[in-house]
């Protein structure tokens, strides 16, 4: 029923009207709000010189930047299919990959154009929300199939679609939990080398895939710490393949693994949402978000030094990557901010300095 208001007093009607009139104009006059800027998935180009992501909002577009001054060199506006999901540009910045129930986009970074579809490995997609990854050279992409009673990973070649090995999840004589799930995947420098968590029953195991010779290698418990939660799951190798460290913004602990001795341990290191090596093998780089700070640890000592970082007003880190030669880490910012130069944090781990 509508509200009735009677005025026994016209003056009272008026200023009624007015005030209710100047309430719905100011309404329909009023700007929306800027939206948050939201570098989706970066990368570096390979000569190193250029940042390379993507926004989804409010425009679709791939954007490049240079990396030493910020400044945006190139906006390239793509499309997206019904109800796709971003991937990530292939590591030489050159190409961007994109999911939909029809396959697998490929787009060209310089023109935003689909090259070309690649099937789904399985014939559907049925991998959506489960963690992928590409090698050091874009050239294979690892794909999950859990969703039937054979779990598959799935190694296809990203130029043809072809698949290059499959790797079964369970043995033969074994059941598969239908609530299992892959935390995060990694692929070794030299490309030989696949690393996986999956995570069934309660129990987090790492295991490591010998691509060349398609052979498992071998399977580790690791602890299980924080929430089950492994959407921003990593897994990142050494520069000589024998050591892996996992970690997880929703993780207590990081967790580093020495290959060649098949040990496991713990470093108390809470909600790192980024953690890799430096290029002399030397020394872990942990990105801690909520405490505003990297740390560079000694893997020989245990010897620390923290370098903080600048304070971001309405908005937070989140996707962090690191160049190929290991020398830059870029931080992404979720802001409202719409400075150009304050969309990333550039950091140099050589010098141990913020260049922006």
């Amino acid at each position: 029923m509508p509200l009735l208001i009677r005025f026994k007093n016209k003056n009272l009607l008026t200023l009624y009207i007015l005030i209710t009139g100047l309430l719905i104009s100011s309404i329909l006059s009023a700007k929306p709000s800027p939206p948050s800027f939201v570098a989706q998935h970066s990368v570096f180009s390979r000569d190193g010189s250029q940042l390379i992501y993507v926004i989804n909002n409010p425009h679709k577009e791939i954007i490049k930047q240079q990396l030493r001054t910020g400044k945006i060199i190139k906006r390239i506006p793509f499309k997206l299919a019904a109800n796709a999901s971003l991937l990530a540009p292939t590591p030489d910045g050159f190409k961007l990959l994109v999911a939909h129930a029809k396959g697998i986009d490929v787009i060209h970074n310089g023109t935003g154009k689909v090259l070309r579809t690649l099937p789904h490995p399985s014939g559907r997609y049925d991998w959506k929300g489960q963690a992928i990854k590409q090698n050091s050279d874009g050239s294979l992409l690892a794909i999950p199939s859990l969703r039937n009673a054979t779990p598959k990973i799935y190694l296809i070649h990203t130029g043809s679609g072809k698949i290059i090995r499959t790797i079964s999840l369970i043995q033969q004589d074994k059941h598969w939990n239908p609530y299992s799930s892959i935390g995060s995947f990694g692929f070794s420098h030299n490309k030989r080398l696949l690393a996986y968590t999956l995570y069934s029953n309660g129990k987090p195991t790492l295991h490591l895939y010998d691509i060349s010779r398609q052979k498992a290698l071998m399977s580790i418990d690791i602890p299980l710490t924080g929430y089950a939660d492994t959407t921003d799951e990593m897994i990142h190798f050494n520069q000589n393949n024998t050591k892996i460290i996992i970690s997880g913004i929703n993780q207590k602990t990081i967790k580093l693994v020495d290959i060649v001795k098949k040990t496991a341990s713990q470093l108390n290191y809470s909600y790192a949402s980024f953690t890799s090596f430096s290029l002399d093998n030397k020394s872990l780089l942990i990105v801690q978000p909520y405490k505003k700070q990297l740390t560079f640890r000694n893997l020989s000592t245990g010897k620390q030094q923290q370098l903080k970082l600048p304070a971001i007003k309405k908005g937070y880190i989140s996707n962090v990557i690191q160049s190929s030669n290991k020398v830059w880490l870029a931080l992404p910012i979720w802001s409202n901010l719409r400075k150009e130069a304050k969309r990333f944090l550039l950091i140099n781990t050589r010098t141990r300095k913020v260049l922006y």
